[in-house]
């Protein structure tokens, strides 16, 4: 069969993903064809040189056949199929549409054709709409900016309306109607969560009146359940009300909003939560369905736990699966927001779970067109430098964008995954920079649970910090790294790990001790004088106190070591030191337990040697 406008079986065809998601999504629910059968799928660019553009639809039963086999920008040879005259739905100015058949072969050809176009907007002013729609039969491309978007409303008891509004540069602006599926926003999550982001700081320092209803999104990390009351409320069940929470009146329940009792309440999840992101902290309440889809459970399921003996736990235990969990919320900023300028929190609209890739889409949207690698913090020999005062190579370090065409035959540095600020990844990055290793630290944000997601349980299946990949090889566990790169540079830099048997036994010796009886010991501390209280969260005194009494009684020991040797292996500095660095550093500085070490004579002489190191003092300036 033969188009009259040159198209052929057998052609090349064009589809855009962008514009099949779309199209597909709105086909589910709306479809203008006769044939309930078939649906709207795509544009289809047909035709190699001159860029035509015909509708294409196939049966839904054939949906997840083709949407597997077409993607953007590829070219195919298509066989099989009818064509017919287009009756009154026409998104492309053409006079047939293209019928996908069940026996419809679809062959790739080409992963690319720079000769087709893959879009071809015809883009109208929107002065002109109104003058031009009796005379073009096909959908009008239109583009602006999205101002608002109306609830939904029913035309003539009938078909579902929502209008979005838009406005373009003049600045005109425009309302659209959305029929029926298409009336319901809340399936395009990728254009939803993504719509007004701001950061939690943003957010707080732009509330006023000026601000009220509009509604906002925010990526955070939940780093609290708050269990001030209990995670429902039992609310009307009927499907027009307000869904308020219902009276209890006599042994029964009466909804203000319906004016009437009700023989059977619904039980409705309301969760306060701690979020925080970058910038800042705050409160926000998830009612309904939002919340039991994060939850997994029912509202009903825990209310009927309650009532056992040890519910309540069992309800925060599984609330409490919450904390760390990354999401975008969406709020809309309300009367009481302003007054009480956030305080007590907000109210979430909508939340979604973390796209990353969409996320990195939209973060791709700021970034040049010239394609560069992630900024990196490169680390190596300063070329001609002169040798420092110790002997070893003078480094520079900075950050700069590499661009991809220069990495050939180029050996990457160490990748360290981590937080600057962490104690196993300084362990890690204080022996990489005694033994002049050129690495570069890809930043895993602790706080967000960043190290808990399953990208990251790829390099590191416990959820810890740090992970490092060098060439193929791919390792974990701070003080195995420090072990192999020792080993792999001993003759680079200071010896660390000793050079007879016997020497490295002793530097072993001191790297478990660190590992069982001092770094387990002073965590106890941080955590609860430290770590907690920055969460919002009270640390145990209790426990702190008794990781310090155990601590002094760990540090005599250490005192009584280094009265005979100037370091805990011998005379040299070796691992067995290098890996104490880290925790000894945050017990005096963030802790304020200075004194355990400023008290003990060699204790504080060693601290003083090891600290004053050109390695540990230029990651030090690195986090300043």
């Amino acid at each position: 069969m033969q188009l009259p406008i040159s198209p052929m079986l057998g052609t090349y065809l064009l589809c855009s993903l962008r514009q099949l998601k779309i199209q597909l999504f709105q086909a589910e629910r709306f479809s203008t064809m006769s044939d309930g059968n078939l649906c709207q799928i795509a544009r289809m660019v047909v035709g190699r040189l001159h860029g035509n553009q015909v509708h294409a639809i196939f049966p839904k039963n054939q949906s997840e056949k083709f949407s597997e086999v077409i993607r953007e920008g590829c070219v195919y040879h298509a066989e099989h199929f009818n064509v017919q005259t287009v009756s009154d739905y026409r998104p492309v100015q053409h006079a047939f549409v293209i019928l996908f058949k069940w026996d419809m072969f679809v062959r790739l050809l080409s992963e690319t054709a720079p000769e087709i176009p893959p879009y071809k907007f015809a883009l109208t002013e929107f002065d002109n709409i109104n003058s031009r729609y009796k005379q073009i039969t096909n959908l009008t491309d239109v583009c602006g900016v999205l101002e608002g978007i109306s609830a939904i409303t029913v035309r003539k008891g009938m078909k579902q309306l929502r209008n979005i509004h838009l406005r373009n540069d003049s600045p005109k602006s425009k309302t659209i109607e959305l029929l029926e599926g298409s009336a319901s926003t809340d399936r395009i999550s990728s254009t939803r969560q993504l719509k007004n982001r701001k950061t939690l700081a943003e957010i707080l320092n732009s509330l006023d009146r000026d601000t009220i209803g509009h509604v906002l999104t925010c990526k955070a990390s939940i780093c609290e359940v708050i269990h001030d009351y209990e995670p429902y409320y039992l609310s009307c069940p009927k499907a027009g009300c307000r869904k308020k929470k219902v009276l209890e009146k006599d042994d029964r329940y009466w909804c203000n909003s319906c004016n009437e009792f009700l023989p059977s309440p619904f039980t409705r999840y309301q969760i306060r939560a701690r979020i925080q992101d970058h910038t800042n902290r705050s409160i926000v309440t998830i009612f309904g369905k939002e919340a039991e889809t994060l939850v997994k459970h029912p509202a009903s399921e825990l209310e009927a736990m309650l009532k056992s003996a040890s519910g309540s736990q069992m309800v925060k235990n599984i609330l409490n699966e919450l904390i760390g969990s990354s999401l975008i919320f969406e709020i809309k900023i309300n009367e009481c927001n302003i007054k009480n300028q956030g305080t007590n929190g907000f109210i979430t609209t909508k939340v979604f779970p973390m796209d990353y890739k969409l996320e990195g889409d939209m973060m791709l949207t700021h970034i040049d067109q010239v394609h560069f690698l992630p900024l990196l913090f490169h680390y190596g020999p300063t070329p001609n430098a002169s040798s420092a005062t110790d002997g070893r190579t003078a480094h520079q370090i900075c950050f700069e964008s590499v661009p991809q065409s220069s990495l050939v035959g180029f050996k990457m540095a160490v990748k360290v995954y981590g937080s600057i600020r962490a104690v196993c990844p300084q362990r890690v990055m204080a022996c990489l920079l005694e033994k002049d290793v050129e690495f570069e630290l890809i930043h895993v944000d602790l706080d967000t649970g960043e190290h808990k997601r399953p990208e990251f349980l790829v390099r590191q299946p416990f959820g810890q910090v740090p992970a490092i990949e060098d060439g193929d090889l791919k390792l974990f566990e701070s003080r195995a790294i420090i072990r192999y790169y020792a080993a792999k540079y001993a003759d680079r830099g200071p010896n660390l790990i000793g050079n007879t048997l016997e020497e490295r036994a002793l530097v072993d010796q001191w790297i478990e001790v660190e590992a069982h009886n001092f770094d387990d010991l002073v965590f106890g501390i941080v955590f609860n004088l430290v770590i907690l209280p920055k969460m919002g969260k009270p640390g145990d005194i209790a426990v702190a106190h008794v990781s310090e009494q155990k601590l002094e009684k760990v540090l005599d020991i250490y005192e009584e070591r280094l009265s005979k040797s100037k370091y805990l292996a011998g005379d040299s500095f070796t691992l067995a030191d290098l890996t104490h660095l880290p925790a000894t550093k945050h017990l005096m500085n963030e802790a304020g337990m200075s004194h355990l070490i400023k008290g003990r004579k060699y204790l504080n002489a060693w601290w003083e040697d090891i600290s004053s190191r050109p390695a540990w003092k230029k990651l030090m300036k690195l986090m300043d």
